[in-house]
Formats: structure tokens, sequence, C-alpha cells
């Protein structure tokens, strides 16, 4: 073969033997400065393996969901904030919008997993039934939850992650139908999520219904606001249409609830990418830079030369 087709000579082998020669003596005298050196370069290359990993998952590939570039975050805006809705506010922006093909929210809780082996804390979310349909996801296996889920006194269900499936019950296929203690509550699988899901702004590792029309807040005006919203544009409206349509039904529900909703003067969407990935981007390029700077100053520091 020719050298053209990246064979080294003999000449460059010798030459690469006595370096590496030279390295490793080098290092045998300096022990502590080479684990030392061994040490920061693990965590470098470990560092950077997960942050590269956290770029390609976050920054470079598309939202798990159906046509992404439709989805908006809503918030409440209030005179120096943006939070979230109460119950009652999400269901009258539900129920008066004009804009949006589907409207859906969630809030974060945490449970008690019994009667599976050691006892576990598990992060979960109350979700309306309709936030799967609304983001396109369908389960890796059974179903997620569907609009009948949300109805008062519906059969209590739950979705798993793909995750929580695989590490708590083993990637069992039979999970589906089975009851699950949380909280002293038992709720029946219904399905579990693709391994690619994510929920938008949160780790949960599972679902259960929001039920929001027999929430006991449902009438209460001034009751706490817990709930993230998402919805999904209509076809042909953009988000300045969007904003007009919810900020009006702030308008209204000021007008109609003078002490409550006094401090809520908008409602603003904004792209659920921007939302999810905006921060993202610039923490993660810190960190990646950080992380590409210490494998470069290692070897500068290094006694070999």
């Amino acid at each position: 073969m020719s050298r053209s087709q990246g064979l080294l000579s003999c000449d460059e082998i010798m030459d690469f033997a006595a370096a590496l020669h030279y390295a490793v003596r080098t290092l045998r005298k300096s022990p502590g400065f080479t684990a030392l050196t061994i040490g920061i370069l693990a965590l470098g290359i470990g560092a950077n393996t997960a942050i590269f990993r956290l770029v390609h998952t976050v920054l470079l590939r598309q939202l798990p969901y159906v046509r992404p570039a439709d989805l908006v975050w809503i918030w409440s805006v209030r005179p120096d904030n943006r939070g979230p809705f109460n119950v009652p506010d999400f269901i009258d922006y539900r129920d008066r919008n004009r804009t949006l093909e589907s409207i859906g929210a969630f809030a974060e809780i945490s449970a008690n997993l019994t009667g599976q082996g050691e006892p576990v804390r598990l992060q979960g979310l109350r979700a309306s039934a309709n936030l799967f349909r609304l983001l396109g996801v369908t389960a890796a296996l059974g179903r997620t939850l569907e609009p009948e889920d949300d109805r008062p006194g519906a059969p209590a269900v739950i979705v798993l992650t793909y995750s929580l499936w695989k590490n708590r019950f083993g990637g069992d296929r039979q999970i589906v139908g089975r009851k699950l203690i949380l909280n002293e509550a038992p709720y029946l699988v219904a399905g579990v999520l693709p391994r690619d899901f994510l929920f938008p702004k949160s780790s949960a590792e599972y679902a259960v219904p929001l039920v929001p029309d027999s929430d006991p807040s449902r009438t209460r005006r001034n009751s706490i606001n817990f709930l993230r919203v998402v919805g999904r544009l209509k076809p042909g409206i953009g988000l300045r249409q969007a904003d007009e349509d919810l900020t009006s039904i702030a308008r209204q529900l000021r007008a109609e609830y003078p002490v409550a909703n006094a401090l809520k003067q908008a409602a603003q969407a904004v792209p659920l990418e921007e939302e999810i990935l905006g921060a993202a981007r610039g923490s993660l390029t810190i960190v990646v830079a950080a992380v590409s700077l210490l494998l470069l100053v290692v070897p500068l520091t290094s006694p070999i030369r």
C-alpha cells in the first residue's frame, strides 16, 4: 500500500514508540500529578460526553411532538412578572378562546409509590387529559390519558414514562391494567410513554388526570396560581392574534372579578420551543466551552515535554 492510504513509515513508528516510552517514564516519576491528571481528564471527558449528549437531545433534535411549531406556552401577565394560572382562570381561557385548537394544563406533584418493593418517592404531574393528544403523543404501550379520564368520577388512571417503566418495573409488558398505589390511593396503569418523550419543562416520571372541573378550587377566583398552560394554535393563526384573543379574555375576567383578577393584565403565548430551549442554549454553550477549556488546560500543565 502507498503512504497516501494512511500507513505509517518505520521511522514514524519508532518516533511514536520513543515518545510513548518517554511519556510513561515521566509520569511514573510524578505519580501524584499523574493521578490528578488522569482524574481531571476522566472528569473532563465524562462531562463533555454528557454535555454533548444533552446538546444533541435539547438543541439539535426537534421537540418530540407533532408539529411543534404550532405549540405555545401561555403565561398569565402581571405588572411585574409572568406566572401560571389557577383552575378557574384556566377553565375560562379553555372555554372562551377562539384562536387555540386545544389548550391543556398541568401541575407538578409528588407521591409515595408503595406495594412495589421498597416505597419510593416519585415526581409526577396532574395533567389535563387532553395534554398528550394536544402534543400529538401516542403511547409506546397501552394508551395515554384521554378526555374521559378528566370527567368527574372517572376511574383513576396513571401513565408512566418509559424510564420509570424500565427502571422500576423492569420493562414488564403486562404493566397495563395493573393497580399501583400512590399516596395510599389506587391507580390503574393506562399506558407507557415513548422512550424519547419529554414533558414540557418538567422531569416528571408519571402523569395522572387533572380533572379541573371537579377541582375543589374551581369556583375560588383567588385560589393559588399553580397550573402551567400549553396550547396549539389553530391553522393560520399567529402569535399576535393569539395574544390579542387571550388578552381580551384577561380583560373580561378583570371586569367580572375586579378583586381576584385585578393584577392579571394579559395572557401571552410564547413558542414552546423558545420557552423550553431559549435559556438552555446559552447555559449549555457556556458549560461546553468551560469543559472544553479544561481539556485544553490539562495537557499544558503536564510535566511531559
